[in-house]
């Protein structure tokens, strides 16, 4: 610290005047000067720590500055990395969305084919069923018309057993 200008001499007469002694009073003047010196800062010490603070101050803006860049800098890279993941995203989500529509529409062809086969395999079995029915019928009408002849044969033979009987008794 600079050095104070405090009056040693003074302050030792108006001790004396006080009633101290002179070796007293020198004493008080020489500790409280002492004191002075160690304990009190002078104009031109405070402007010394002033200037050490503001320039403490500049170095630490200084580095606060430039370790804001470095995280401004750093945030941007991550928010690049973001528009770049997003843009991924859409590609990827266009891609499958394009895909499962091009597996829709296949889905939808076989579905189609199969239900066209369908039709015609039922359209098939629609004929078969109706000519086999027809074959029935005529079957039926075939052995129909076989009864007929065969019942109308009985029918003559037993009205002739009758007529047979008839006459033997």
């Amino acid at each position: 610290m600079s050095h104070l200008a405090f009056d040693t001499l003074k302050y030792s007469k108006r001790l004396k005047e006080a009633g101290f002694s002179e070796v007293q009073a020198e004493v008080q003047a020489e500790l409280l000067a002492e004191a002075l010196e160690e304990r009190l800062v002078s104009k031109e010490d405070l402007i010394l720590v002033d200037v050490g603070l503001k320039q403490s101050l500049r170095e630490s803006d200084a580095k606060v500055e430039s370790q804001f860049k470095a995280v401004e800098t750093q945030f941007k890279a991550v928010e690049t990395q973001f528009k770049e993941l997003d843009a991924k995203i859409d590609t990827r989500y266009r891609e499958l969305d394009t895909k499962i529509d091009t597996r829709c529409r296949e889905l939808d062809a076989k579905i189609e084919a199969v239900r066209a086969e369908l039709k015609r395999d039922l359209a098939i079995l629609e004929a078969n069923l109706k000519r086999d029915i027809e074959f029935i019928r005529r079957d039926m009408k075939e052995m129909e018309q076989r009864l007929v002849i065969k019942l109308g044969g009985m029918l003559l033979v037993a009205v002739g057993a009758i007529s047979t009987l008839i006459k033997i008794l």
